[in-house]
């Protein structure tokens, strides 16, 4: 029940501040500097789309850092394995269809990333700004990204984590999808990481086995939450 209230307030939330949202970046005096200059760098990068606006862009930031916390403290999730036990590492055995999270980024430092399994060896994802989606191994993958904790979830149904495993190599495998956070959760010629893994399982499947709607942005902290019936499987801390 907590979890659908947290879902809803911040779907209201999400709703009031994206009604403003193609009106472009404005600043007012109570903005900090800091943050709009790099929203600016963002934008005119081309890593954010122009319909995600600096309030919307602050929320997400926020909204990234509550759920990171959240993450790491939970109890909602069956914990299989721990990294501080040394066969961790070597008793998790990969499927297709399993969601990676870490808090480790090599861009901008920012939401967090994630990626899918495709197979038993290999995990799909869009690495930063500049990236085309990519697949590595288990190891490349936690040796990548290594400065923090790297967390895997796993489907109840694995049919419906190999639907999605199948998706997303059949859409994103080889793609020249670039990489740019919009509202826009339909289209696969832009993309980012969490978004890729979202529409794995919201569009792999039927009937879908992710959250609605198809507007707004996917956190990979909130993918636990956004997909349904994801159990932690592993973690590395």
């Amino acid at each position: 029940m907590k979890r659908i209230v947290s879902l809803l307030v911040s779907a209201v939330m999400l709703f009031a501040m994206t009604t403003t949202a193609f009106a472009g970046p404005q600043m007012d005096s109570t903005m900090p500097d800091e943050a709009y200059l790099q929203y600016l760098e963002l934008r005119e990068s081309g890593v954010l789309g122009e319909d995600i606006t600096f309030e919307y862009w602050q929320y997400l930031l926020e909204e990234s850092a509550r759920l990171e916390k959240e993450l790491e403290s939970s109890s909602e999730y069956s914990l299989v394995y721990d990294s501080s036990n040394p066969s961790a590492y070597t008793s998790y055995s990969m499927e297709a269809g399993d969601v990676f999270i870490t808090s480790s980024t090599v861009s901008s430092g920012f939401l967090g990333h994630a990626g899918i399994s495709i197979s038993s060896s290999s995990i799909l994802h869009i690495a930063g700004p500049g990236e085309h989606p990519d697949t590595l191994s288990k190891n490349e993958w936690l040796n990548k990204y290594n400065k923090g904790w790297s967390k895997v979830y796993r489907h109840s149904d694995s049919s419906i984590a190999e639907d999605a495993a199948q998706w997303a190599e059949d859409t994103y495998k080889d793609s020249d999808a670039e990489y740019v956070i919009t509202m826009d959760l339909e289209s696969t010629d832009e993309t980012y990481c969490s978004k890729l893994v979202w529409q794995a399982y919201y569009y792999g499947h039927t009937p879908s086995a992710a959250n609605g709607p198809t507007w707004g942005v996917r956190l990979p902290y909130s993918l636990p939450d956004t997909i349904h019936n994801l159990d932690l499987v592993q973690e590395w801390l």
